[in-house]
């Protein structure tokens, strides 16, 4: 700083009237290197994503080993009784060796938005919308929550079907809420399973689910009181294209880039894989702030940190 005067990275134009006498910033960083980095709050060794419902950029500050960690968002609400609430964000972790001046795309989830007596709508990257009330006592479904995803292109996750070689990670989105059973979490290598009269039925997978990056828009299909479906690698679908459930599984997650490492999923009680492209946990942990290797509520989020120089180990 320059006397008592601050300069701060904002988002879109810069007003006179948002410079103000000490003015702090909210970065560690000097002024330069929060602009390279992009990130909601960056400091000498990591920087961090919140949701903002636009891609984001982290260009690589020099060589080395950095850690990439996804959360991913939670479903919307059914805000009448029962009460349930949407399915939560899942979480992703790996390293991977990247190169000065490399540039990252960093799209971070939104939580699909609690039914308003309509329905649910999307969350950012992939969340679906919820279902739509029938009658006057009976609220919409919530939205499905976004992915959280990084990758060596920019684009909503949906919009890369022919570029998922340049997709890193992602975290799965949980699906939306509605008034009979609960929605599937956000996943890794599946999403979380849903369980109607004695039947479970899966969530979206590495290679099936609504599509690539999209959970299914269920007031388009199904219409009434369905909650929308989680995003993720594959976003979740309607079991067996059937109504009936009216709950969906979770979104899945993906650590399946080959040059990412030392590399595992987490979900709030999903299905379990020991595979190394595909390796999930299960958990009972839950946070509203982004927690290493719990469960997300509300909005994603992402994390990049540097590890050091020199790294060369599997």
């Amino acid at each position: 700083h320059y006397g008592d005067y601050y300069i701060e990275a904002v988002d879109g134009d810069v007003k006179k009237s948002d410079i103000k006498d000490g003015y702090e910033t909210d970065y560690d960083l000097t002024c330069g290197e929060a602009l390279l980095y992009g990130g909601t709050k960056c400091d000498d060794t990591s920087c961090e994503y919140d949701y903002t419902g636009k891609t984001r950029t982290f260009r690589v500050p020099f060589d080395g080993l950095y850690s990439l960690e996804t959360w991913g968002a939670q479903g919307g609400y059914y805000k009448q009784a029962p009460y349930y609430i949407g399915g939560y964000g899942g979480y992703s972790y790996g390293e991977i060796e990247l190169k000065k001046n490399e540039m990252l795309y960093i799209l971070v989830g939104g939580k699909g938005n609690d039914s308003d007596g309509k329905n649910g709508h999307d969350g950012y990257n992939g969340g679906g919308a919820g279902g739509v009330g029938v009658s006057s006592n009976s609220n919409g479904s919530g939205g499905g929550g976004g992915a959280t995803s990084i990758a060596f292109t920019d684009g909503l996750l949906s919009t890369l079907s022919n570029k998922k070689d340049f997709i890193v990670i992602v975290a799965g989105g949980g699906s939306g809420a509605q008034f009979n059973y609960p929605p599937g979490n956000g996943g890794g290598y599946k999403g979380g399973t849903i369980t109607y009269d004695g039947v479970v039925y899966d969530g979206a997978t590495q290679t099936s689910g609504y599509g690539l990056g999209q959970g299914n828009p269920t007031a388009k299909f199904c219409g009434r009181w369905t909650g929308g479906g989680g995003g993720g690698y594959y976003g979740a679908n309607i079991p067996g294209n059937n109504c009936d459930p009216y709950s969906l599984g979770g979104g899945s997650g993906f650590i399946n880039y080959p040059l990412l490492k030392n590399k595992y999923m987490y979900g709030y009680n999903v299905p379990t894989s020991d595979e190394t492209g595909t390796k999930t946990y299960t958990t009972n942990n839950v946070s509203d702030k982004p927690v290493k290797n719990y469960a997300k509520r509300g909005d994603g989020y992402a994390k990049i940190t540097y590890l050091g120089a020199n790294n060369s180990g599997d």
